[in-house]
């Protein structure tokens, strides 16, 4: 992160690719609202996630029991034309069933 901060000081955009990196990597590391906030950053710029990114970030929300930040980014998803895995449905069906909240698709 301190070297995307560098070079954003030095007036250069860091690349999609290393900004899907760090998402990734905060993400795996729990930092789940530091990875939104590049998520959000990345979208404000146009950027288009992909499948995979899309499936981490809703995966990850839908784990730490972030259900409507999981439901929100997976119609994003929907919208963007990608359809869920079956690992992502299940992980949204088994935090919303442990919350006690019914979950239609």
């Amino acid at each position: 992160m301190k070297v995307c901060m560098e070079m954003q000081g030095l007036g250069l955009k860091p690349s999609v690719i290393m900004r899907v990196s760090l998402i990734e990597s905060f993400t795996k590391a729990g930092k789940l609202d530091t990875a939104r906030g590049l998520w959000d950053e990345m979208k404000i710029a146009d950027f288009k996630p992909n499948f995979g990114l899309y499936t981490l970030i809703i995966e990850s929300r839908a784990k730490s029991g972030k259900l409507d930040i999981a439901m929100s980014i997976f119609r994003d998803m929907e919208r963007a034309g990608f359809l869920p895995t079956p690992s992502t449905c299940s992980s949204l069906l088994e935090m919303h069933s442990a919350s006690g909240q019914l979950m239609l698709l």
